[in-house]
């Protein structure tokens, strides 16, 4: 690596997933309901979201650093969870990837 290279190293912690659909007031019984979103569904949204969040970051480092202050981006996201086995909690590393502004060749802004 030459003297002059620089990267950035991000650390992302990642919350875990919407798993409600819709929710509706029952006036009858004067409750509030919930229908749960399908397991496919879920595991789909939450994916996409992940890949959204960390393209962006990388995006985001890149367009606020002068050209040549960053030389490469890493960026692990990590979620909370309990380990369903021992009930441990855990950290796991869902997502890690590096890039230079290269190589990166970053997509536009998909919105705030």
């Amino acid at each position: 690596m030459p003297a002059s290279y620089s990267w950035s190293v991000i650390c992302l912690a990642l919350m875990s997933s919407q798993r409600i659909a819709k929710c509706a007031y029952v006036r009858t019984r004067d409750e509030i309901t919930s229908k749960p979103r399908p397991v496919k569904e879920i595991k789909q949204r939450y994916a996409n979201l992940v890949a959204q969040v960390v393209l962006r970051t990388m995006r985001d480092v890149f367009d606020l650093h002068p050209a040549g202050v960053i030389n490469e981006v890493a960026i692990n996201g990590h979620v909370s969870t309990r380990n369903k086995a021992t009930g441990q909690p855990e950290r796991p590393c869902l997502v890690s990837v590096s890039a230079t502004p290269q190589r990166a060749r970053l997509p536009a802004p998909m919105g705030p």
